[in-house]
């Protein structure tokens, strides 16, 4: 796989900031990335749907103003991007793939196991 591009969606202002100063450049040192776009709200993150990216992770509980979450986001997607894989970050669950191994759930409050997760997804 050529560098991969990533995807970042969350509302959580702590989440967002450990993704973006913690998290993205570990990741950027071990899998040097080709790009990475973050987004705070759903509309900013439709508005990027156009785009093309390796994988997507959203958390659950994003701002939107018609009360849509991670999951409507991941529909959104899947109706042109069906093979992307998808991590949803929700409170403290595992990270484990549903049935078609293309969605993920994880915590961003375990760190590590979303890193090797991504590292796993990305290689």
């Amino acid at each position: 796989m050529s560098k991969p591009r990533v995807f970042f969606l969350s509302s959580n202002e702590q989440a967002f900031a450990l993704f973006k100063d913690e998290f993205l450049p570990r990741l950027n040192k071990e899998i040097p990335l080709q790009s990475a776009c973050l987004c705070t709200t759903f509309s900013d993150a439709l508005a990027q749907l156009h785009r093309e990216f390796d994988i997507y992770i959203s958390d659950f509980n994003i701002s939107s103003e018609h009360g849509e979450n991670g999951l409507d986001f991941y529909q959104s997607i899947r109706i042109n991007n069906s093979d992307v894989p998808f991590v949803l970050i929700d409170g403290d669950k595992k990270a484990v793939p549903d049935d078609d191994q293309k969605i993920f759930l994880s915590s961003i409050h375990n760190l590590e196991d979303l890193f090797q997760l991504l590292k796993k997804l990305l290689s």
